[in-house]
């Protein structure tokens, strides 16, 4: 059996601090309660838990911030466990519902989970913890040839989660497919006489794209490999960037596909948001300009020559986008991806580009056409 409430409570006041989830590192913590918690029923102990975390010196009456954990025997974290990955796989694909203390965690298929295992996978799994999330925990898990991205949304979040929302869209509303696919997710539902809690996303299954890096590991390594784009990798970061830009246009054709579905039907800015948003972008603009101006004098002279180069550029890259404001007869604003940069991006070895599954609900002036 796991540890006892109190016990897994002191434990996460002392572990919270030193995650790269937990969101509220610069408060203090006043203790832990764990208003959710269901004992897994595997070979192995484990529980899933929901901890609401007081922060020192908030409010009393104020909501706390509320965290998902996977508890192991030792009352550590049991998310890298193969035992508890199956679970959570399981409990997916099957749409099972595991009753709890204050409410139900739920699993939800997408349309086309069915490579997504039923009951145990056959054959040994094996678990990946992946690095760079900072406000989750994502793992590789693999079995045979199979393998699927298990993302574990750590702070809850009530209410409709994007990355399930937008997943969904592109598996059965679009015919776009330059993305790994959604699987199905976990959801908590509360009881009903819970009138304080909304049911909230708990993680969520992708599929799996073997062979490929992160946007930003591929150009990285050409570039330093070589004399940056003069040098003999300068054509292939080329090819590759140009990719990028052709497959972000694809997903924002697909965003804007649907006039039909309301949360993604394109719409017509008014010309004040038209002008918030070009304002928005060319203080943006001038404040990683500004960054680079500040730090010139500390990098090696070939790339403080080239930081030089696009200061020199500085008022005529910002102009551009002043620009957007009157642009009232060819936009509209749509859904985007809104995590995005080169570490959303995947770049297989031969240059195809895939687009990472981590969204958000945001919106972009793009040109129609």
């Amino acid at each position: 059996m796991t540890c006892d409430d109190a016990t897994i409570a002191s434990r996460l006041v002392a572990a919270l601090p030193n995650t790269r989830w937990f969101a509220n590192k610069g408060s203090g913590i006043a203790g832990v309660t764990l208003h959710e918690r269901v004992s897994l029923s595997l070979d192995v102990a484990a529980d899933i838990a929901l901890a609401d975390v007081h922060l020192a010196g908030r409010d009393p009456h104020s909501l706390s911030p509320r965290y998902v954990a996977l508890i192991d025997a030792a009352g550590g974290d049991a998310i890298a466990t193969p035992a508890v990955a199956c679970w959570l796989l399981d409990v997916v694909r099957s749409g099972r519902s595991i009753h709890g203390r204050s409410g139900r965690f739920i699993g939800h298929a997408a349309g086309h989970a069915e490579r997504v295992p039923s009951g145990s996978p056959a054959g040994t799994v094996t678990v990946t913890l992946l690095g760079g999330d900072a406000s989750n925990t994502s793992l590789l898990v693999r079995c045979g040839s199979d393998g699927w991205v298990i993302k574990l949304l750590r702070r809850c979040h009530a209410g409709i989660q994007p990355e399930v929302e937008i997943g969904e869209f592109f598996a059965a509303a679009s015919p776009w497919r330059e993305t790994p696919r959604l699987c199905g997710w976990l959801e908590y539902v509360p009881a009903d006489d819970d009138r304080d809690t909304v049911s909230a996303a708990i993680a969520t299954v992708h599929e799996f794209a073997p062979g490929h890096a992160t946007g930003w590991d591929r150009l990285v390594a050409l570039l330093i490999a070589d004399d940056g784009l003069a040098g003999r990798n300068g054509d292939e970061v080329i090819a590759i960037v140009a990719s990028i830009g052709d497959v972000t246009a694809r997903m924002h054709r697909a965003f804007s596909s649907r006039p039909d579905i309301p949360a993604f039907a394109p719409e017509q800015p008014t010309p004040t948001e038209r002008k918030a948003a070009a304002a928005r972008m060319s203080r943006h603009a001038e404040g990683v300009f500004a960054l680079i101006e500040s730090r010139l004098p500390r990098v090696e002279p070939a790339m403080a020559k080239r930081l030089a180069t696009v200061l020199a550029a500085r008022s005529t890259l910002v102009s551009r986008f002043d620009r957007l404001a009157s642009l009232a007869p060819v936009t509209s604003t749509i859904r985007v991806h809104g995590d995005y940069h080169l570490g959303q991006v995947l770049v297989a070895e031969q240059g195809s580009v895939l687009l990472v599954a981590e969204h958000e609900s945001m919106l972009l002036v793009a040109e129609q056409g």
